[in-house]
């Protein structure tokens, strides 16, 4: 499962951060895991989307040669890559998370209001905890954020969220991967917001 922890956004109310706990089960912005108004707004359902992931079973984006998603759709949380171009469908209060197991993604040359810029691999064979997967992963993205977007998050008109692990997610996915999200509160975005220098 993934989590999702909403972070400081500048002028963005509720961009939430998904870890792989419900953040796919990754949560959003802390835990891919979101608050849960974000995950009954995306319909999950528990045990039943965990069992698709461990079956191999839940909807993956459809994909050109180089690797591109080219039909917009709801696809597991866990198949996103960096480029990937987004729409984040939960409205999480700030600070906040909640499990999230899918996320509508769409081509990058369509309208939508997000991007994964990163990625970052846990290490260690124990869940850290919650606390401790959220931390990293706001380190790390923060970290990423100006080299991706071309100016400091303190100076950005963006803002992050990101997907970690959820402890159900490392012990039965062997999930480790921290995925960062760069949002445009505005939406609307064509193209990618790489050097956007927004």
């Amino acid at each position: 499962m993934s989590t999702a922890r909403v972070t400081g956004t500048p002028g963005v109310t509720g961009t939430a951060g998904v870890t792989r706990a419900a953040g796919v089960t990754r949560a959003a912005g802390a835990a891919r895991t979101l608050a849960a108004a974000a995950a009954l707004a995306l319909g999950l359902s528990g045990c039943a989307v965990l069992g698709d992931v461990l079956a191999g079973e839940a909807p993956q984006p459809v994909r050109d040669g180089s690797g591109a998603i080219v039909e917009e759709g709801d696809v597991d949380a866990m198949s996103l890559r960096v480029g990937d171009c987004l729409t984040l469908d939960w409205d999480a209060p700030e600070d906040e998370t909640v499990e999230v197991w899918t996320v509508h993604v769409t081509p990058c040359a369509s309208p939508h209001d997000s991007e994964a810029y990163a990625v970052s691999q846990m290490t260690g064979s124990e869940f850290p905890g919650e606390k401790r997967a959220m931390a990293e992963a706001d380190d790390f993205c923060y970290g990423e954020f100006s080299r991706f977007v071309g100016t400091a998050y303190e100076d950005s008109q963006l803002g992050f969220t990101y997907l970690y692990p959820t402890a159900e997610s490392w012990d039965q996915l062997r999930d480790r991967e921290l995925l960062c999200i760069v949002s445009d509160p505005a939406g609307g975005v064509v193209g990618s917001l790489m050097k956007s220098q927004r």
